[in-house]
């Protein structure tokens, strides 16, 4: 099975107060508005978990992500389902293959290298795959 998530045409909501509420509240506190808040997180992580492997095709915008990848992001990255309390990353076994089209060119060479921040963002978020 494929899951695609075209987070241009689909944007995801970026996270907020009350989503954070609820995510540093512990599951059995929750209430129902809280699990509410946490209901599509908890649907993008079990699809993340499932998934044998993760294709993530991306524009550069400024030298990063565009703000619908990184609330994909803010979304999947839970402690105790994929982060653990340590800051180690808990999901394993995955390949992850990123596609980044960008502007500019970011080679050992390049003067601008150090400004590729995309690439170095998404390599350390899913550098334990």
């Amino acid at each position: 099975m494929v899951i695609t998530r075209d987070l241009a045409e689909e944007p995801l909501p970026h996270v907020t107060m009350p989503w954070l509420a609820a995510y540093f509240t512990p599951p059995d506190a929750q209430t129902a508005e809280m699990k509410a808040q946490l209901a599509l997180s908890d649907t993008l992580v079990r699809e993340l978990l499932d998934c044998d492997e993760l294709v993530i095709a991306t524009p550069v915008y400024n030298y990063n992500i565009p703000a619908a990848l990184k609330a994909w992001v803010d979304h999947i990255v839970r402690k105790g389902l994929t982060l653990g309390f340590d800051g180690s990353g808990l999901v394993t076994g995955k390949k992850a293959t990123l596609l980044i089209a960008s502007g500019g060119e970011y080679g050992e060479t390049s003067p601008i290298r150090d400004r590729d921040i995309a690439t170095q963002y998404l390599r350390g978020r899913f550098k334990s795959y």
